[in-house]
């Protein structure tokens, strides 16, 4: 019987390395943004504390995803993406630096 409790222990370590505590832990969600045609997809998007925000560009010209003083992907080349953990509530507006007519929006709960 103990030898059964240890493999499922040892199972579950695997499962929150393999896939992250936080996620795995917290029951976190994963939003990709994508960034294509010069503008975010989708342009607003509602997220939980603890949540990871993924902006991959698709477009074939340099973007970043850049909210002052919250987050800031810096240069995102084509096809290279980035990742920011939601660590609190608010309503974040968030423009691409080399482009600041486009403009987007995260909804933290």
């Amino acid at each position: 019987m103990r030898k059964r409790c240890k493999l499922r222990l040892t199972s579950k370590v695997v499962l929150l390395l393999t896939f992250g505590v936080s996620s795995a832990w917290a029951g976190s969600k994963e939003h990709l943004i994508s960034i294509r045609n010069m503008q975010f997809e989708p342009a607003a998007v509602n997220v939980n504390i603890g949540d990871m925000v993924i902006w991959k560009n698709e477009d074939l010209v340099p973007h970043s995803a850049t909210a002052k003083g919250v987050f800031d992907s810096g240069i995102l080349e084509s096809d290279k993406s980035y990742k920011f953990v939601v660590k609190k509530k608010g309503s974040f507006e968030y423009i691409c630096s080399f482009h600041p007519t486009m403009k987007a929006m995260i909804k933290v709960r």
